[in-house]
């Protein structure tokens, strides 16, 4: 039965997932060659001053709602409580932030108008919801709903020669509808759950929350951060070549999210039992074996991926996109490490290690883009993501055993293993 349900949620998150990552590569390739790299650095820069602001919307819930529903606890009224005041908390303050800091009035618009799609957060409480109860189809449906609405209004926008603001519009209503499908299949796939204005888990949750809150804000530091500081020092033709770059290499991330979010809730589920840790170390395993060879597939196409995907305009990314390819595999480890931290209650102390890295990475950044530019920020987030997913666990004394597990994990025994048994 387990494997059963195990193969399912494999198979619909892999295929959500690939659906996705098709799409974002559709996606980002037709927009980066129609507005040209100055445009696409200022849609980049929108969107990454504006998903700051999401991780004050999301205050850390994700991976906690998906453990507690796990669990079978009754969390969403708090959860969607939770969500709210934060999103308008976090728009208040966005708009605080923007009228200090951006000082074309044109560009203030149009992040105000785009953070918008940070209210649409509050319905991930029931794509998490979904997840916990192991039915990852129903979150893999509106993701992909979401993709296909983007899709298809952008060759439409596209094709009537529309304006950047107007595609940014429309980028923006995606969101929303993938909010409207999760809550239209929660209301009618699960009508045995009753709405009620039952916030008794309300306090459990923002406590349990607040150090993922918290660490959330320090990990936007060192990974959104980048483009920002390079559109300050730079220009939006750098911050263009960086995000594309950027964009694409964050696709390699596909492999890890999918392990994570259907292997993760298996592994949930048996921590109180014997298999557990050879279970936490095939977890391990897997994740850092699919990282590396993703990152070395995509190494050695590079140069041909690049030319694929855009114009000549963009050749200056080639270099950029080969060293932020290997920032996956440290990725990769932090989110595997990271998820471990959670499921086993151990995330009061998860700032410390996102504060190192983010002090590195605001530090480096300050002083080496403005000198070196964009190659620089590529070796810095490559590097953060080194210490944050393992360096930082040694200055961190709960959480050194991961470190041990990911050493352990590179010997790959549990594999081997299983491949033995399976002939």
């Amino acid at each position: 039965m387990v494997k059963k349900v195990l193969f399912n949620n494999l198979l619909w998150e892999a295929l959500g997932k690939g659906l996705n990552l098709i799409s974002v590569f559709i996606v980002n390739f037709i927009l980066a060659n129609y507005l040209g790299p100055e445009l696409f650095g200022s849609f980049s820069y929108v969107i990454a001053f504006s998903s700051g602001f999401l991780i004050l919307s999301e205050f850390g819930l994700e991976r906690i709602e998906i453990r507690e529903t796990v669990k079978n606890e009754k969390i969403i009224e708090s959860s969607l409580l939770i969500r709210l005041v934060a999103s308008i908390s976090s728009y208040s303050l966005l708009a605080l932030c923007v009228s200090f800091l951006e000082s074309d009035v044109d560009m203030q618009k149009m992040i105000l108008i785009f953070a918008v799609s940070n209210f649409a957060s509050i319905g991930y409480a029931f794509k998490n919801f979904f997840i916990g109860k192991f039915k990852n189809l129903y979150s893999s449906i509106a993701l992909n709903f979401r993709d296909i609405f983007t899709l298809v209004s952008l060759l439409v926008l596209i094709y009537l020669k529309s304006s950047f603001s107007t595609i940014l519009y429309y980028y923006l209503a995606a969101y929303f509808i993938e909010f409207i499908i999760l809550v239209f299949i929660f209301t009618t796939k699960f009508k045995s759950y009753k709405l009620k204005m039952d916030f008794s888990k309300t306090k459990y949750l923002i406590t349990k929350s607040f150090p993922l809150f918290i660490a959330g804000l320090l990990i936007f530091s060192y990974k959104k951060m980048d483009l920002i500081i390079i559109n300050y020092f730079l220009n939006d033709y750098e911050t263009g070549i960086y995000s594309s770059a950027q964009k694409i290499a964050s696709a390699l991330l596909t492999s890890t999210m999918v392990i994570i979010m259907v292997g993760g809730p298996i592994l949930n589920k048996t921590i109180d039992t014997a298999s557990y840790k050879k279970n936490r170390l095939l977890f391990f395993e897997i994740i850092i074996l699919s990282s590396v060879l993703c990152s070395i597939i995509f190494f050695i196409f590079s140069e041909n991926i690049i030319e694929m995907v855009f114009t000549k305009e963009y050749v200056k990314s080639i270099y950029p996109f080969k060293i932020l390819i290997w920032k996956n595999v440290f990725e990769s480890i932090f989110l595997a490490t990271g998820y471990i931290i959670i499921i086993q209650d151990l995330q009061k102390k998860a700032y410390l290690r996102n504060l190192i890295a983010a002090t590195i990475s605001i530090i480096s950044n300050l002083i080496l883009i403005s000198n070196y530019g964009i190659i620089a920020a590529s070796y810095i987030s490559l590097i953060t993501y080194f210490f944050a997913g393992f360096v930082c666990n040694y200055f961190v004394k709960e959480y050194s055993f991961l470190n041990t597990i990911t050493l352990e994990a590179l010997k790959f025994s549990e594999i081997k293993k299983h491949l033995q048994k399976n002939g």
